[in-house]
């Protein structure tokens, strides 16, 4: 079913007004005429269905037929995203959306290639906001989660508020990723971080500042893989921990919604080329170097306010603890 996002604020009579925006894709791109069904949602839990009642080149109005609230989902996931080249970060940002998460944090590291001016932040962040958009439109994600200006290592470190966090290691002692994983979900933790590093991987300095917060490294397997890869991974695998027991807050979205998959073509830029394949990247990726073969996640806690049961809140290690997980 194709989607559309409608503010929270317009929800309230039987008729709302889509955005200028909204309605040029509906109408323009998407071809949808009066009498069309379409589906709803406010990108903070709600969805629903409406009838288009009028639809213009810059407006379009709707009947709104039903309302739904989807629960919470369970655990808060963020993830903080070393920065990588523009069309690894859309694609990566568009299947973050589709996986569930609440939250990304770009990353400016030391070893990363794309370095983005202070005055081209907010530009950056509004850009990848319309990507997670168009991907909870596309997949049926009621959740919009915030995607925040880049930011230093510091910077995040430094709002962990003690709460359990990893990251991706090759080293010896590291924690296999199920496992941490999976004292999670018994410990009912109700927020998770995960760090993933760029195409450099984390500098020495940086990895120093990870375990000196406390942040557990642990391992993905023997596999090495790329940056992207690795994001996908550690979000599905912790969708995969928790769904099945009715505690993800997904209400069966399935991996259909065939109807706007060509559809978001005008809407944030983001699939740009791209394709399933990656096509123009697997030779294309020089600057890399040795780092891609180390990418690095974590895994993090609560935001402020959120209570934090669990046994896995960081407790502050010295360097040299690296083994520990």
């Amino acid at each position: 079913m194709i989607r559309c996002h409608l503010p929270s604020d317009r929800w309230e009579g039987e008729t709302a007004e889509l955005d200028e925006a909204e309605a040029r894709h509906l109408v323009g791109v998407m071809r949808v005429r009066e009498g069309a069904r379409i589906g709803l949602l406010d990108g903070a839990g709600r969805t629903g269905e409406a009838d288009v009642v009028s639809a213009g080149k810059r407006s379009a109005t709707v009947r709104i037929l039903s309302r739904q609230m989807a629960g919470p989902r369970v655990p808060r996931r963020i993830l903080a995203q070393a920065l990588v080249r523009e069309q690894k970060m859309d694609w990566l940002i568009q299947k973050a959306v589709e996986l569930g998460v609440s939250e990304i944090w770009p990353l400016q590291t030391d070893h990363a290639v794309v370095k983005i001016r202070p005055a081209d932040a907010a530009k950056k962040a509004a850009r990848w906001q319309a990507i997670a958009l168009a991907a909870c439109k596309q997949s049926g994600n009621p959740w919009l989660p915030r995607i925040a200006s880049p930011r230093p290592m510091a910077e995040a470190l430094s709002e962990l508020g003690g709460m359990p966090a990893c990251f991706g290691a090759l080293q010896e002692g590291a924690v296999p990723l199920p496992e941490f994983f999976g004292r999670l979900h018994r410990e009912a933790c109700p927020a998770v971080t995960l760090f993933i590093g760029p195409e450099g991987d984390f500098s020495a300095g940086e990895v120093e500042a990870l375990l000196a917060a406390g942040v557990r490294p642990v391992t993905f397997g023997p596999i090495v893989f790329r940056v992207e890869t690795a994001a996908v991974f550690v979000l599905s695998s912790l969708q995969y921990e928790w769904m099945g027991r009715g505690e993800t807050g997904d209400r069966g979205q399935g991996a259909g919604d065939r109807g706007q998959e060509t559809g978001d073509r005008g809407q944030g830029a983001g699939d740009r080329g791209q394709g399933a394949g990656d096509r123009g990247q697997e030779t294309g990726d020089r600057g890399q170097g040795a780092g891609d073969r180390k990418p690095r996640s974590e895994v993090r806690g609560p935001r402020s306010g959120e209570s934090a049961a669990c046994s896995l809140q960081p407790a502050t290690q010295k360097t040299g603890d690296r083994g520990q997980g």
